[in-house]
């Protein structure tokens, strides 16, 4: 399999492909293309390429032509990849071969490297390595581009001088280790452009990463922090900044955010929260309006009230952002997207006093969004019609819960036109509206709903009807019904209220000619699916 593997790796049309090959071996099994990327911008393998954006985009092309060459393998997920245990053996033996990578995993390791070979290395990878005799207090690697450690044993330590003789260091990355002594060696890596220490306890010496002017990324997701450095604003060549889920007794530092001016994608759930603690003052969500590149961002704002008026997010390619108690958001069926997965995805929940209307930065969002989860809007009746005239172009999966304000999720029918309304809308979830009358009373064309399949409504205490017949004809993909605790609901189809276009021979037809399954729970009032007409399943509905 080592000869075949290699005839394939040395028939791969240019070095940058066979670099993202090799690189592959070294990600593990279901690795994501965003960890890819990282190490793609770290060790700046692709040519011509300046922006994250453009990174990712060559790195798709050429991970499709890895999985054209069987190379590389589909995951679980489309923004992860995988690897044939067999493949990755023949490529990281390749890698030692061609680059002198030294990879290691779940190996114990009694003695460190020879020196003479770790003049030559220019990857070193240990991942949950039993390293006997810890590290050493030096490792001379001149040629060393990689140093990377995964440990979940936070016994092991970083002496103080190990990356002295480590100059051309490129990529960095520390997984669970204990730096509370932060080694003051890593002053000397000026050449460093990725450094991700993660799940680490990291010690208040954190302030010499200013030093590190050539930094393109930097992750210090799920670490313990003693503090959050003014020094990191010093950072003017970063790209990517990660600081998800971080522990930090302190406030993060203003006037840091905003000097990362070439900052393309952020992420900081959990941690941007507009507050004083202790006479320090937080950063502002104001500092975000002079990121002027950037195009990714993971925010939880806690209040509406710090949202500044002229911000916005209108250039944004992805977006995971919650607005308001994220515990409100914690419902069955919705889930805010992984990490890095690209989404566009906001979940809102105004508290009392708070006025969506006065928001345009986030209205902006509804143009894009895909993913949407609504709580209370404070006074919102009409979705369409006070949030997105648009229609919601975009929006795959809309969920609405714990609203006591909402009537219609549509109702423009004094518009003189037909309406296109969630053209690409594939799920819709209702839960717990106590005053919603009906989801849609509007004159529609056939474009609106094209794409529905599942239908999920609970606790709607005043919904009579889910559809009218008019409606009935936009649902061609229609699968899945699911209504339960409405104790007002008398019928699926409301077939009375037909349009003024519509004969009785076509009210006698009422055709679902997708729908596989419907379940109905605790409708005390329910009389069954239509009063009138001729019912249409396919043969297969349970």
């Amino acid at each position: 399999m080592e000869f075949s593997t290699k005839l394939s790796y040395d028939h791969l049309e240019s070095e940058e492909l066979k670099a993202t090959f090799l690189l592959c071996a070294q990600m593990g099994n279901d690795f994501l293309i965003m960890d890819l990327l990282k190490y793609c911008i770290g060790l700046g393998i692709l040519e011509g390429v300046y922006t994250i954006r453009e990174a990712r985009d060559r790195l798709h092309i050429l991970v499709g032509r890895l999985k054209d060459s069987s190379l590389l393998l589909d995951s679980y997920s489309s923004d992860r990849f995988t690897m044939h245990d067999i493949i990755r053996d023949a490529a990281l033996s390749i890698a030692l071969k061609e680059q002198h990578a030294f990879f290691k995993r779940y190996a114990r390791l009694d003695e460190w490297l020879d020196k003479d070979k770790l003049e030559q290395y220019t990857t070193i990878s240990l991942h949950y390595c039993d390293i006997v005799n810890e590290l050493p207090e030096c490792i001379n690697c001149p040629r060393l581009k990689v140093f990377h450690v995964e440990n979940n044993d936070h016994s092991l330590k970083i002496p103080d001088k190990l990356f002295e003789g480590m100059t051309k260091l490129r990529v960095l990355l520390l997984t669970g280790i204990d730096l509370s002594h932060f080694p003051s060696s890593i002053k000397c890596l000026k050449n460093l452009r990725m450094l991700c220490l993660e799940q680490c306890v990291i010690g208040d010496e954190l302030s010499m990463i200013g030093e590190l002017k050539n930094l393109r990324i930097l992750s210090l997701s799920g670490s313990e922090l003693k503090c959050f450095p003014s020094e990191l604003g010093w950072l003017g060549k970063l790209q990517l900044l990660d600081i998800t889920n971080c522990s930090m007794p302190t406030v993060i530092p203003p006037n840091v955010i905003s000097c990362l001016k070439n900052l393309e994608e952020l992420y900081m759930r959990k941690n941007f929260v507009q507050r004083e603690l202790e006479g320090q003052t937080n950063a502002s969500l104001a500092e975000l309006s002079h990121l002027n590149q950037l195009t990714t961002l993971d925010i939880h704002i806690p209040d509406l009230n710090v949202f500044p008026e002229n911000l916005f997010f209108g250039e944004l390619d992805y977006f995971k952002i919650t607005v308001g108690d994220f515990k409100m958001f914690l419902f069955e069926g919705f889930k805010m997207p992984d990490q890095y997965e690209a989404s566009r995805t906001l979940a809102l929940q105004l508290e009392d006093g708070n006025n969506i209307h006065s928001q345009m930065g986030i209205k902006l969002l509804f143009k894009t969004v895909e993913n949407l989860l609504l709580g209370e809007l404070g006074g919102v009746e009409n979705i369409f019609y006070e949030l997105n005239l648009l229609g919601f172009p975009c929006l795959k999966h809309l969920y609405i819960a714990n609203n006591f304000g909402i009537k219609y999720i549509i109702n423009s029918m004094n518009f003189l036109l037909p309406q296109e309304v969630f053209t690409n809308l594939e799920s819709l979830h209702l839960y717990n509206l106590e005053n919603l009358k009906t989801i849609c009373c509007s004159h529609l064309t056939g474009a609106s709903f094209q794409m529905l399949k599942v239908v999920n409504i609970k606790m709607c205490h005043q919904l009579q009807y889910l559809f009218y017949f008019s409606m009935v004809r936009l649902f061609t993909n229609l699968a899945k019904i699911e209504v339960s605790e409405c104790d007002t609901l008398k019928e699926i189809v409301d077939v009375q209220r037909q349009g003024d276009n519509e004969t009785d021979d076509e009210v006698d037809k009422i055709e679902f000619p997708q729908l596989r399954h419907v379940a109905l729970q605790g409708l005390s009032k329910f009389t069954g699916f239509c009063t009138n007409g001729m019912l249409l399943f396919n043969e297969k509905v349970y």
